[in-house]
């Protein structure tokens, strides 16, 4: 039996820990030595370090592609249970489980493996999205308005990630463009925030370690009033032409619509009478022009219309 448990951050493309914990059913001889076949997911490793835990030793370890060698290890393995520590490995930019690992233990000088296991994948997920707020005002439907979104993402990306944030599928048409208004600057290009149908995308940006982000879109509400689905909001680093998920929120806010339809139109009777009226009392509306004195209008015949 054996199992890797993920002795650090469990977020994608983060470097961090393991923990290998196997049980051994038969003897091995000194300098027997080990070897741990990570799957396809990983791509990068660092200054891999091994440390065999149960006596806070180091052990040697080296890298041959995506296997882990454990080597000249000077001591007898009775039959129980060991745990090694591998320090410094990227977590591979996928989100849920990986593929699984293999392991095995093998005689001494030889390929003659004694005992193998296949282990179940690690659990790898995305940071989150904090503080998000959405806000927007007058939120009657079908009206065309400026949205203010804001949040504050939980891990630094690099130039050349993206910052996707999707509109629930209610609304109308979004501006093709839109304004970064506070937690971003240029990168090696122009700051880009640009939208495609129900996404707004930015891109262009340097650099940037976890910070608060605003920015501004004109958008038309839904056509329905009530609460609307969700926004979302991801963050992406760039590696080797792919984009690769950082930081998400599926569920960063929502809004609620008025069931006062878009004015395309006022309709006022400008023949009515006026009259004087408290504030909780329906009366005309006072719609009349009052002039300045040194701008008298003359008086005009009427006409008939």
């Amino acid at each position: 039996m054996a199992f890797l448990d993920n002795d650090g951050t469990n977020m994608g493309g983060f470097l961090t820990n393991y923990a290998l914990t196997f049980t051994l059913t038969k003897y091995l001889k000194n300098n027997s030595w080990f070897r741990l076949d990570f799957p396809t997911d990983y791509t990068r490793f660092g200054t891999v370090v091994c440390v065999y835990a149960n006596r806070s030793t180091p052990i040697d370890c080296s890298l041959d592609g995506n296997t882990l060698i454990f080597s000249n290890i000077p001591m007898e393995f009775l039959p129980g249970t060991y745990k090694f520590q591998i320090k410094n490995i990227y977590n591979p930019y996928v989100k849920g489980l990986t593929k699984s690992f293999s392991f095995e233990s093998l005689e001494p000088g030889t390929n003659t493996m004694v005992e193998g296991y296949e282990i179940l994948g690690v659990s790898i997920s995305t940071g989150t999205i904090n503080n998000p707020s959405i806000s927007g005002s007058p939120l009657n439907k079908n009206l065309k308005i400026e949205y203010t979104i804001s949040f504050t993402p939980m891990n630094t990306i690099k130039e050349g990630g993206c910052i996707n944030i999707t509109f629930p599928p209610e609304f109308g048409a979004l501006d093709s463009s839109c304004r970064v208004t506070r937690g971003l600057i240029s990168g090696s290009l122009p700051l880009t925030c640009s939208s495609f149908q129900k996404n707004l995308t930015i891109t262009n940006f340097a650099d940037f370690i976890p910070q608060y982000i605003e920015l501004k879109i004109q958008a038309t509400n839904p056509g329905t009033s009530g609460s609307t689905s969700q926004f979302q909001i991801s963050t992406y680093n760039k590696i080797t032409g792919l984009y690769y998920p950082v930081d998400e929120n599926l569920q960063a806010g929502q809004i609620t619509i008025s069931d006062v339809d878009n004015p395309y139109y006022l309709q006022i009777d400008l023949y009515r009478a006026y009259t004087n009226s408290s504030l909780d009392t329906v009366k005309p509306l006072d719609f009349r022009l009052y002039p300045q004195r040194a701008n008298v209008l003359p008086i005009t015949p009427s006409y008939g219309v």
